[in-house]
């Protein structure tokens, strides 16, 4: 069962650093390239859907703390 947890754990892990990739790719493009404001809308829901996810990764990893403090 852990094994499987530690599975989901990393997996979750590696979308988050994708994500991660591909915000930092984003911003930069968005900076060179002029897009519709159409296009604008889209990018800007899926950067809120990633602010999200790495919103729920933050207060899970501090609810599952040993020591919350530290």
């Amino acid at each position: 069962m852990e094994n499987k947890q530690s599975a989901k754990q990393s997996a979750f892990q590696t979308l988050l650093l994708v994500l991660s990739i591909y915000v930092v790719i984003e911003l930069y493009i968005s900076t060179v390239i002029q897009f519709t404001p159409e296009v604008k809308e889209i990018l800007g829901w899926v950067d809120f859907v990633i602010c999200l996810l790495f919103l729920f990764d933050f207060f899970h990893g501090i609810y599952h703390a040993k020591d919350k403090w530290a």
